[in-house]
């Protein structure tokens, strides 16, 4: 992971004139703690899904706190019950998700297959929070496309044991098979209208 502190400097920089809430930490132990201090217990979280919430271990702790997480795919569930269960998620408390890539002109993009994390995004709770370490900046849009391609999807398809050609290619391919992980794409320049947003920038490499 080769990123500056100038560079970092000038994403956040970006991000709060794009309307983003940005708080840097150079640790992963002090954001959880921020996190944690943001949030009160007895209400509900949600996530879209993250490696990079696994990685600082969000939603443990979150529980531990005393608030209710939503488990997306509960063991057992009937689909009918996991999409009641997503949508419940969609509209929590507080919902948090990672970003795909964060674009030194202060973008946020994202790509998903099922589009909840998006949703979540795009109309989702006021209590909205971008988690993401320093290794998902690049310089530009193209860039964040790039890294979609060649790192996040390949990564991710791997993870879920999906057999998407990028698993074996380690790039996209764009593939038009059912388990396409990438389905729909977005690209916050600001924050939605008369939302608040938060980007919680952590100076590690997190995540996908």
């Amino acid at each position: 992971m080769d990123i500056s502190q100038e560079r970092v400097e000038k994403t956040i920089k970006a991000l709060r004139k794009n309307g983003f809430v940005v708080d840097y930490f150079a640790h992963k132990e002090e954001a959880l703690q921020f996190l944690l201090a943001q949030m009160e217990p007895g209400k509900t979280v949600g996530t879209g899904g993250s490696i990079t919430l696994e990685e600082i271990n969000l939603l443990t702790a979150a529980q531990e706190k005393g608030l209710q997480v939503i488990d997306r795919k509960p063991a057992g569930a009937t689909p009918a019950q996991k999409k009641e269960a997503t949508m419940h998620a969609i509209f929590s408390d507080y919902f948090f998700c990672s970003a795909n890539a964060i674009t030194e002109e202060g973008e946020i993009y994202n790509v998903d297959g099922m589009g909840n994390r998006l949703a979540a995004l795009v109309y989702g709770p006021e209590n909205t929070y971008i988690v993401a370490g320093i290794n998902k900046i690049v310089p530009d849009f193209p860039a964040a496309v790039k890294r979609v391609e060649e790192v996040a999807a390949p990564k991710n398809v791997l993870r879920l044991k999906r057999d998407n050609p990028c698993s074996k290619t380690g790039h996209c391919m764009d593939c038009r098979m059912d388990g396409r992980i990438c389905c729909a794409y977005l690209l916050l320049k600001r924050p939605m209208m008369g939302r608040t947003m938060h980007v919680v920038l952590i100076g590690e490499e997190l995540g996908y």
